[in-house]
């Protein structure tokens, strides 16, 4: 079942096992982003810390519809 359900993960013109390399490449992107941001801003930021809410914003994305879960997830 897992097989068939890692078969049908499509993104874009991307499927398959393909889509979780996809998926770690964009999560480095925007690891990358947010160290910037917290450079910028003076953030002192812990590794964890920075892995979260790099996760966080792949997982939820970014923009008005994502913006109300990622503060819910920075306040908890």
């Amino acid at each position: 079942m897992h097989r068939d359900n890692v078969a049908e993960i499509e993104i874009k013109e991307t499927s398959g096992r393909r889509v979780f390399v996809l998926l770690v490449r964009e999560w480095r992107c925007a690891l990358d982003i947010v160290r910037a941001i917290a450079q910028t801003y003076s953030q002192q930021l812990t590794k964890q810390e920075l892995l979260h809410v790099a996760y966080y914003c792949l997982f939820f994305g970014v923009g008005p519809n994502s913006s109300r879960m990622l503060m819910m997830c920075y306040l908890c």
